[in-house]
């Protein structure tokens, strides 16, 4: 119990952290709005913590315990669509360069993204048995895990394909609604370049990306 209170504090402090910066940017970069820290910080925490201590005060400890699996499980579904394009985009060499991913790399982060995406399917499972669902709301979740599925299976092609499995745009199907690997290569490695010519200029970049 201790474990699980650090971690939703930890959890609450990223979020809050992250709530905070994001509204900073589009108070300040998107509605040109210069609030003073401590302001903008109230304002952000009153949104989200008033509504939040309401419902705790007003509803009971095993309302709140249902609602807390429902959300840990909803959370859980968005697990593939966070790791899966996250391997596939450091498994791309035309993407990270000489900072690609190397096969041990590959092969544990799959492990453990297989590992952690079947615990929490597991949990969502029995969370969505545990509810007793009308016929009617069971048919829109399956409707519902259908299309997730297929989402998720998109995201594991699109993965193979980034690690260099060509093979599968043979199929027009994949070819056509799954974008593989670029297939031109730049004439300049961008990192090496960067390296080599700290002191750009206007017309240096113009120029290179004419060369392009």
């Amino acid at each position: 119990m201790y474990i699980w209170a650090v971690g939703i504090l930890a959890a609450g402090q990223s979020s809050t952290m992250t709530g905070t910066y994001a509204g900073q940017f589009t108070m300040e970069g998107f509605l040109n709005l210069q609030w003073a820290r401590w302001k903008r910080v109230l304002f952000t925490r009153i949104i989200a913590i008033v509504p939040t201590f309401c419902l705790a005060f007003f509803s009971h400890i095993e309302d709140l315990t249902g609602m807390n699996d429902v959300l840990n499980a909803i959370m859980s579904l968005q697990l593939p669509f966070a790791t899966i394009p996250t391997i596939a985009f450091t498994s791309n060499p035309q993407i990270m360069g000489e900072f690609v991913n190397g096969w041990f790399n590959k092969v544990a982060s799959i492990l453990l993204s297989v590992v952690v995406i079947a615990i929490n399917t597991y949990f969502v499972v029995e969370t969505m048995n545990s509810l007793h669902l009308h016929w009617f709301a069971l048919v829109i979740v399956v409707v519902i895990g259908v299309c997730y599925l297929i989402f998720c299976a998109y995201l594991v092609v699109h993965m193979a394909i980034s690690m260099g499995n060509t093979n599968l745009l043979r199929y027009g199907l994949v070819k056509k609604y799954i974008m593989g690997p670029i297939d031109s290569q730049l004439s300049v490695n961008p990192i090496s370049y960067s390296r080599s010519h700290s002191n750009w200029t206007l017309d240096s970049c113009a120029t290179e990306v004419a060369r392009f």
